[in-house]
């Protein structure tokens, strides 16, 4: 019925790596904070794992690289932030948020996890 009636459909199964599925009747833009969540806990998390061993595998490669210690997990979603922030000052665009976001939702998942493996 709502696809007739050119209503958006979200089906959403929350819950760890949920999978999110959408279905329009046409083309109706998703709020980027909504499409940053679906973004960070859907598919890209099966590909990449948790962001706090992904962070954590890229945190001990910038130290290598830098020659300091390894950068800690939340300091990489923060600097994953600023490198979004530098592009839209550059050139706008909605990608650069969404992203700027979803980087933001993954500085959240490492806290929160880094609690529960330390219990």
């Amino acid at each position: 019925i709502a696809l007739s009636l050119d209503i958006p459909v979200v089906e959403y199964n929350h819950g760890w790596g949920g999978m999110v599925t959408r279905s329009y009747a046409k083309r109706v833009p998703i709020p980027p904070l909504l499409e940053a969540h679906t973004l960070i806990n859907g598919p890209r998390q099966g590909s990449y794992g948790h962001p706090l061993d992904d962070f954590s595998r890229t945190g001990r490669m910038w130290g290598a690289i830098l020659g300091t210690g390894d950068v800690p997990a939340e300091k990489v979603a923060l600097m994953m932030v600023a490198v979004k922030i530098s592009r839209e000052v550059n050139q706008p665009g909605l990608d650069n948020r969404v992203d700027g976001a979803g980087y933001l939702g993954c500085l959240d998942m490492v806290i929160e996890e880094r609690k529960r493996r330390e219990k």
